[in-house]
C-alpha cells in the first residue's frame, strides 16, 4: 500500500472527523494530491487500506453498510479497469461480504451500475430540483442556468466515475455502458429535460 496514500487518509479523517473507513477514494485523493484513478488503481480494496492504517497506528473506524461499500467498490473497480470489469463477484471481494447479499441490494449487476449511477451522476439531483422547485425554472434562462449550476456543482468534484462511463459507451458502443445509457439513463433525460424544454415551448419561452 503507498504510505503517501495511508498517510493522506489518516490526515483527511483527521481534520474532517470522519472515519477512514467511511472517506470516498475522492477525497482521500485529493488530500494526496493524486489523481483519483492514480488511488482506485493502488488500493486494492477498502479492507487493505484499513489494514494499512492499522499498520501505521490509526483507527480505521466501522464500515458503513453493505450497500454503501458495495457502491464505493463497483466505483473503485470502474474507474481503475472500465465498466465492463464491473462484476458482483469482484465487487464482493473487495467488499468482503457474499454475492448473495449483493443479489438481495441491487438484483443484479445492472442495478448495482444504476446506484452507482445514483450516487455520481447529475441527472437525480437535476429531477430532484424541477420536482420540488418548479417556479425557480419556470423563466428559460433562469432554468437553463439552474440546471447548467446544478450539473457543474456535482460533478466539479467528481468526474472519475462519469469519465469512465462514458469513455466505455464510446469504446464499446455495444457494451454494458451503453446499453445502460440507453435503457436506463436516456429515457430519464428525456422525461426530466425534455419534459421541461417541452413546457418551455408551449408556453412560448423558447
Amino acid at each position: 500500500m503507498d504510505a503517501a496514500i495511508v498517510h493522506a487518509a489518516m490526515a483527511e479523517a483527521e481534520q474532517t472527523g470522519t472515519p477512514v473507513a467511511q472517506l470516498s477514494l475522492d477525497r482521500i485523493a485529493k488530500r494526496a494530491g493524486m489523481s483519483r484513478s492514480t488511488v482506485y488503481r493502488r488500493v486494492r480494496n477498502r479492507e487493505a487500506l484499513n489494514d494499512a492504517v492499522r499498520v501505521a497506528g490509526g483507527d480505521p473506524g466501522s464500515r458503513v453498510g453493505v450497500r454503501d461499500r458495495a457502491i464505493a467498490a463497483a466505483a473503485e473497480l470502474i474507474v481503475g479497469d472500465g465498466v465492463g470489469a464491473l462484476t458482483l463477484e469482484g465487487v464482493a471481494r473487495r467488499v468482503g461480504c457474499a454475492v448473495t447479499s449483493l443479489y438481495s441490494a441491487f438484483g443484479g449487476r445492472e442495478g448495482l451500475l444504476a446506484a452507482v449511477f445514483e450516487e455520481h451522476a447529475p441527472l437525480p439531483v437535476v429531477e430532484h430540483l424541477l420536482e420540488t422547485d418548479p417556479k425557480r425554472f419556470s423563466d428559460f434562462e433562469i432554468g437553463v442556468r439552474g440546471i447548467y449550476t446544478a450539473v457543474f456543482d456535482t460533478v466539479a468534484d467528481d468526474t472519475a466515475v462519469l469519465g469512465a462511463l462514458f469513455a466505455e459507451i464510446l469504446a464499446k458502443p455495444d457494451g454494458i455502458g451503453m446499453q445502460f445509457f440507453r435503457d436506463r439513463i436516456l429515457p430519464r433525460i428525456t422525461a426530466t429535460i425534455g419534459g421541461w424544454l417541452q413546457g418551455q415551448i408551449d408556453a412560448g419561452h423558447c
